[in-house]
């Protein structure tokens, strides 16, 4: 996991120097490889450290492409770090993907989705 979550933290940085668009294939490219572990990985505590960086790697290019403009892809992105941060039980992960695909609902004008969306996300928060 140290070598993934270590890809992760260059693409970031990456990130910052560059911005998004020219890193954003590279990163969703890092995402599926991800996936494909976590998805073939058997149920364990490597599986669900494994799921939490998922979700962390996901969130990356799921903001590019929402400052991209591609609010299709951002939306299954940081569906990609909804589900990874459940696995993996990251708390603060699914609040940041949530958080996220509330501001995809914004960019598409529907704001009481986004409203909802965020409502239902504290609610699961307090019944925690």
């Amino acid at each position: 996991m140290a070598l993934l979550r270590e890809q992760t933290q260059g693409l970031r940085l990456l990130d910052r120097r560059l911005a998004g668009r020219p890193i954003y294939a590279q990163a969703v490219a890092h995402v599926e490889t991800m996936q494909r572990l976590v998805r073939y990985a058997l149920p364990s505590a490597d599986r669900e450290t494994a799921a939490d960086e998922l979700g962390q790697a996901a969130a990356l290019p799921g903001r590019q492409a929402l400052d991209m403009g591609r609010l299709d892809d951002a939306w299954r992105l940081h569906e990609t770090a909804t589900a990874a941060a459940l696995e993996g039980g990251g708390a603060a992960g699914l609040g940041y993907a949530r958080a996220q695909q509330g501001f995809v609902l914004l960019d598409a004008g529907r704001v009481a989705d986004a409203h909802a969306l965020i409502r239902s996300a504290r609610v699961r928060d307090a019944t925690r």
